[in-house]
C-alpha cells in the first residue's frame, strides 16, 4: 500500500523494470507495507514475480513484466535495517509512511536529498558542511553521521587526506585563533577539561595550581564579569581551570549556588547539551532525572 515511486527510486539509487507500481489499485490486496516489503537483515526485500503471477496470469488479468528494483552502487549505503534499528535503539518506533510521504496520486514519494547531493557528494560535502551545519544537521545527527568518518581511525574506506579528522592540516598550529573567535564550537566534539587541558598542559601553557602572574584582567571585579569571558573562550579558561573550579560557584547543590544554567538557558537543547557531557550534568542531576534521561 505504501511504497516507493520508481522514479524516486531511481534518485536514490535503485532502477526498476517499469516505470512504477500502482499501489492505489493494489490496496485492496496489500493491507499494510511489509506485506510485501519485509525488512530483512541485508536489506529490504521484495515480492518475487510469482507473486504477482497469481493474479496476472493473462486471464484474471493481464500479463506483466516486473521485477523487483536492483540496488545501484552509490556513495551513501543506506540501509533501511540499520535505520530501523537505530530509531528503536532511541526508543523511537518508525513507519514507512515516516520517510515515504503519500502525494495525491496515492503512490508514495521519497524525500529527496538536496540538489547537493550528487552522487560523489560524500567526498566533496566540506565546502557546504564548512560554511553551515545547520542545513546539514536538519537531516544528519553529528554523532552518527559526521563522527562515523571523522574520528581519525586508519581503517576507515575514506581517502587518506581525510584521515586526519574534521580539521585541516596543521590545524593545531592554528586553533588558538579559531577557538578564541568562535568560528567553531570546539565542545561540541572536545572536552575542554580533558582534551583541552592535558593538551596544554603537556605543553606547559597550563598549571596545576594557581598562577602568581596576572593572567586575568587587572580590574578586581574580573570575577564578577568573567561570564562574558568564559563564553567568549571557554577553551582558553579550561586550559588551566578544571570543572571543579567553576563547581565551586556554579551549583545548584552547594557551594555559592549560582545557577550553573545561566540567564537565557534554553531547555530545549537539554538533550544535545547530555550527550555532550553529561557527567556534568551529573555533578547535580541524578542518574534517573527525568529531564536529562529522556
Amino acid at each position: 500500500m505504501v511504497a516507493v515511486l520508481a522514479t524516486a527510486m531511481a534518485a536514490w539509487g535503485w532502477s526498476m523494470s517499469q516505470d512504477k507500481f500502482d499501489h492505489q489499485k493494489h490496496a485492496s490486496l496489500f493491507q499494510s507495507c511489509d506485506g510485501c516489503h519485509a525488512v530483512e537483515p541485508e536489506g529490504v526485500t521484495f515480492p518475487q514475480p510469482s507473486l504477482c503471477q497469481g493474479c496476472h496470469n493473462g486471464q484474471v488479468a493481464r500479463l506483466v513484466d516486473w521485477r523487483g528494483p536492483s540496488r545501484v552502487a552509490n556513495k551513501f549505503g543506506f540501509n533501511h535495517s540499520e535505520a530501523i534499528a537505530a530509531k528503536r535503539e532511541m526508543g523511537e518506533d518508525i513507519s514507512c509512511a515516516d520517510c515515504h510521504l503519500a502525494p495525491g496520486g496515492g503512490a508514495m514519494d521519497v524525500r529527496r536529498a538536496p540538489a547537493s547531493h550528487t552522487p560523489f557528494f560524500a567526498d566533496e560535502h566540506r565546502t557546504l558542511a564548512a560554511a553551515s551545519t545547520a542545513e546539514c544537521e536538519t537531516c544528519h545527527n553529528r554523532d552518527q553521521r559526521c563522527l562515523g568518518c571523522h574520528q581519525g581511525a586508519e581503517n576507515l574506506d575514506i581517502p587518506a587526506r581525510e584521515q586526519a579528522g574534521y580539521h585541516p592540516q596543521n590545524f593545531l598550529a592554528l586553533h588558538s585563533a579559531a577557538a578564541w573567535n568562535r568560528e567553531v564550537e570546539c565542545s561540541s566534539c572536545h572536552n575542554p577539561e580533558t582534551y583541552c587541558r592535558n593538551c596544554h598542559m603537556t605543553a606547559g601553557r597550563g598549571t596545576e595550581g594557581r598562577t602568581n602572574t596576572g593572567y586575568h584582567s587587572e580590574d578586581a571585579r574580573f570575577q564578577f564579569g568573567h561570564g562574558q569571558a568564559a563564553r567568549q573562550a571557554l577553551e582558553s579558561c579550561a586550559s588551566c581551570h578544571a570543572q571543579q573550579d567553576c563547581l565551586a560557584c556554579h551549583s545548584a547543590k552547594y557551594g555559592r549556588m549560582v545557577n550553573p544554567h545561566g540567564p537565557g538557558f534554553d531547555a530545549s537543547k537539554l538533550r544535545e547539551l547530555r550527550d555532550k557531557n553529561v557527567t556534568l550534568c551529573r555533578y547535580c542531576h541524578f542518574p534517573n532525572d527525568p529531564r536529562i534521561e529522556r
